[in-house]
């Protein structure tokens, strides 16, 4: 222990082990050095694999390290026995860090802060100053210690006078308020405490915008309305109506909204329908003063649209009045590869199915992995689901031959002993990723061995190579008899290639 660099006075070590116990009363030891040591373990009677940690401080220098027995001070029999000792320095692992700092690592010694713990820095910690009230500090990026908006932002706080000039809000006065904006800073000014000028010509807004919203403003044109004549009922109404320009006529009462009633002044129901006949004067009915509007002498503003049955009979001169969408039955899918037709009726209610798109009429033929085969010349392209089409093109990426290495191919060259590579030209590139594809067939009928005494050739069909072992057999002296009567086989003839007296045979004694 005197050369471990971590057993210092001090420092915090952990001693395990499983102990045996053939004693029948408990027994206390300590380790390391006298007077009781530091870690102190007690092993109950008749323990039998018990395993046991202890921690602390160590207390003695590493020269000074022994097990001591503690108690029972009286003499008792019995043994005691550890095994699978472990003795290590406290891992950090366990530490709590305060709240600036946090872990060095794995793999650290120690037992306070000092030993495990790093300074916490903003950039590292990544923290975010909320925008418009807090801005980063100047050094946060620059090792500025901090762990939140507190320590590593500074706060913004309302500029004076922000909302002077503002209608909608008023400063508040407050000091130590954050913000940069009048919703951060000031306060509402609401129409509810507004009055509008000119009660005849103008009505108070209502003061809610929408529910739950109260409506912002202090001045006219944001809290009040203009009250038009157009509004105004004009009576009796047999004899009066609104004058001219009524809507741009500011005003609620008969003398300033209210002539004699010509059709000038005259307003037709429903103006989509019924239109002013022009240069009609005298009047005050639709009959008098208004002409029809027929959806036959209506455009449909969209191709996808056309008009209804008998437009003649139709009044109308909107889309929704004069126009219905047009059935898939009439259009056609973009590209054949990428869409097909749906049914042109609604399974459900069997009418028409409506629509005048790609995606209203047809159904989209997502790239499947089964286009791209073989799947040694295509891969299919990246696809999140949405890549449209049904063929190789559209799908799939070709396969080259490129960097495929022929079978036996062993030292880089293209050329094998069963297969030779390819060869691309200015205007073809091979495309695979099997010696089928990428490579040309070398048979064995193409090849004659030196040494036709040494070996016979293999008999079946389409033998590839371009040696003797690949395309031949081993003849063996153990199958030749010798042509002279003066000969035997030569020992070992099973080991010996060969066919003639010459190879396998040698004199008799």
């Amino acid at each position: 222990m005197q050369a471990d660099a971590e057993w210092k006075i001090g420092m915090h070590w952990v001693l395990k082990a499983t102990f045996y116990s053939d004693s029948n009363v408990d027994r206390t030891i300590g380790f390391a050095g006298p007077n009781g040591g530091f870690l102190t373990i007690t092993i109950p009677a008749g323990a039998q694999g018990l395993v046991k940690q202890v921690g602390g401080p160590v207390g003695q220098a590493a020269d000074k390290l022994e097990f001591q027995y503690l108690k029972p001070g009286n003499w008792t029999s019995g043994q005691i026995f550890m095994t699978d000792i472990c003795l290590t320095p406290q891992s950090c692992d366990t530490y709590q860090c305060p709240s600036h700092s946090k872990l060095k690592g794995t793999g650290v010694f120690g037992h306070s802060e000092a030993r495990c713990c790093q300074q916490r820095l903003c950039e590292e910690e990544k923290v975010v100053c909320p925008e418009g009230k807090y801005t980063q500090h100047k050094n946060f990026t620059n090792g500025k210690p901090g762990f939140n908006v507190e320590t590593c932002c500074v706060p913004t706080l309302c500029p004076k006078n922000l909302c002077v000039n503002e209608t909608k809000w008023k400063d508040k006065g407050d000091a130590g308020i954050l913000g940069s904006t009048p919703e951060d800073c000031c306060e509402e000014r609401l129409c509810a405490t507004h009055t509008c000028s000119e009660p005849g010509k103008n009505k108070k807004l209502d003061i809610w915008e929408s529910e739950g919203v109260a409506r912002k403003g202090s001045t006219d044109a944001e809290c009040c309305q203009p009250l038009y004549c157009k509004d105004f009922l004009c009576e009796p109404n047999g004899t009066y109506g609104l004058k001219p320009g009524a809507d741009t006529l500011k005003g609620s009462d008969r003398d300033t909204c209210c002539d004699v009633m010509k059709c000038d002044t005259f307003k037709c129901p429903n103006n989509t329908q019924w239109r002013p006949i022009p240069g009609a004067l005298v009047g005050s009915t639709k009959d008098q003063c208004c002409e029809k509007l027929t959806c036959d002498k209506y455009a449909c503003s969209d191709e996808s649209l056309q008009l209804l049955v008998n437009p003649g009979k139709r009044l109308g001169s909107t889309d929704d009045e004069c126009c219905e969408r047009k059935s898939c039955k009439d259009w056609t899918c973009s590209d054949a590869t990428k869409w097909v037709h749906r049914a042109d009726q609604n399974a459900m209610t069997n009418t028409d199915r409506k629509g005048w798109s790609d995606e209203e009429c047809c159904e989209k033929l997502v790239c499947l992995p089964e286009i791209c085969d073989p799947a040694s010349q295509w891969k299919p392209k990246e696809n999140d689901g949405t890549l449209l089409g049904s063929t190789f093109e559209q799908c799939c990426e070709k396969i080259y031959c490129d960097d495929f290495v022929c079978d036996t191919d062993r030292n880089g060259t293209g050329v094998g002993t069963q297969w030779y590579k390819k060869r691309d030209t200015n205007t073809y590139k091979w495309q695979g990723s099997t010696n089928e594809e990428c490579c040309l067939p070398m048979y064995c009928s193409q090849y004659t061995t030196e040494h036709p005494t040494r070996w016979k050739r293999k008999t079946q069909p389409g033998v590839l190579g371009s040696t003797d072992v690949e395309c031949y057999d081993p003849r063996w002296c153990s199958d030749y008899c010798c042509a002279s009567e003066k000969k035997v086989l030569m020992p070992d003839a099973e080991k010996q290639q060969g066919s003639t007296d010459e190879e396998c045979c040698i004199d008799k004694p």
